[in-house]
């Protein structure tokens, strides 16, 4: 039972994020098996520019500072 109650916690806590950071953060994990500790590096740093320019980034940095919940709206 608690593994079910904290499964759905955590659920819960990945579709709160910021939908385009959790879109690359699930393809860089699937990629991770098949691509060297280099490559998959290339592709986190890949990963982290497009998001960082995001509305989402913006929002996280915003909220964080006015120490709130953010409004992820993945854009």
């Amino acid at each position: 039972d608690e593994l079910v109650a904290r499964a759905e916690v955590v659920a819960a806590e990945l579709a709160a994020g910021p939908p385009v950071a959790v879109a690359h953060m699930r393809r860089l994990l699937r990629e991770s098996f098949e691509t060297s500790l280099a490559d998959h590096y290339a592709r986190e740093l890949q990963a982290m520019i497009a998001t960082g320019g995001t509305a989402d980034a913006a929002e996280g940095v915003t909220a964080f500072a006015e120490r709130r919940d953010p409004r992820f709206r993945g854009t």
